[in-house]
């Protein structure tokens, strides 16, 4: 590709009319340099697989949705039609967020009077937090503090003092709403290691970064993986927010990565209150 250039003249004014007609020209061939053809991203959507829900950008409409519920994830795959299996998956990583059950405490406690007994009761007994295999001392300190008031909640439903039901029931989201799990404390869990696969040896690390997404610390590993098919790029994205480890991932071309990029580049949390899709 080359730009026209003004040829010298006699006449400034010329030369200068020449340089204002080829701008325009060298304008729109820098401007598809630097990728301004690329395909266009669906609009914003907002997905509700838990009770923190995601926003971004789809892929375009060439790359068919489907649901992703493999390796404790829920959420959505974007595979690209007519290609080598390329795909965009974004998800919860489910057995983090289920830790955390502040919401369905605030939902129990609105429902008291709603109850029978025994429905009560059981809930109440859902209701209480696991203390098994914590990610931290302090989440451990808040399970036992939690359970400790639905302990005095059920002693009080055995009364029939429905009102100690509620009271026991306040104490307990007030002791769950400290409760932080970070990702640091999480991310060992789930992020892409060669040697968790049972063939090690087709996999490639290329590199492993701290980066920021939707203004949040998240951690990114870039790999590659060799297939029947040929060789694979790959990259696993790990963001929290409010308790709930989401997951990008990308396989594929190493042509298409530039896609990936802008869709995780679109992602943001909306308040948990927001309706969506």
């Amino acid at each position: 590709m080359s730009f026209a250039i003004a040829e010298p003249s006699e006449d400034p004014d010329m030369a200068r009319l020449h340089l204002l007609a080829v701008a325009p020209v060298a304008l729109v061939s820098l401007l598809v340099l630097m990728g301004c053809g690329a395909p266009e991203l669906g609009t914003p959507e907002t997905f509700h697989w838990v009770v923190q829900p995601i926003m971004f950008r789809p892929p375009p409409a060439t790359w068919r949705r489907e649901g992703d519920l493999s390796g404790g994830r829920r959420g959505v795959r974007f595979v690209k039609e007519r290609s080598v299996g390329e795909a965009i998956s974004v998800g919860e990583y489910y057995p983090v967020g289920d830790r955390d059950r502040r919401a369905e405490l605030h939902d129990l406690g609105r429902r008291v009077d709603a109850l029978t007994e025994w429905e009560l009761r059981n809930a109440l007994s859902r209701a209480r937090w696991r203390t098994d295999d914590t990610f931290s001392a302090s989440e451990a300190a808040t399970a036992e503090a939690v359970n400790t008031s639905i302990d005095r909640a059920l002693d009080a439903l055995v009364r029939g003092d429905r009102r100690g039901v509620e009271r026991e029931l306040k104490a307990a989201e007030i002791s769950a709403a400290g409760l932080c799990i970070t990702l640091d404390q999480v991310v060992g869990e789930v992020e892409f290691r060669p040697e968790g696969h049972p063939e090690p040896e087709r996999y490639r690390v290329i590199g492993r970064s701290r980066i920021r997404l939707a203004n949040l610390p998240a951690r990114r590993v870039d790999y590659e993986v060799r297939t029947p098919e040929g060789l694979r790029r790959c990259s696993e994205v790990y963001v929290m927010h409010e308790n709930h480890l989401f997951i990008a991932s990308y396989i594929g071309l190493g042509s298409h990565l530039p896609l990936y990029e802008r869709v995780i580049a679109s992602i943001v949390f909306p308040p948990s209150e927001e309706p969506g899709t």
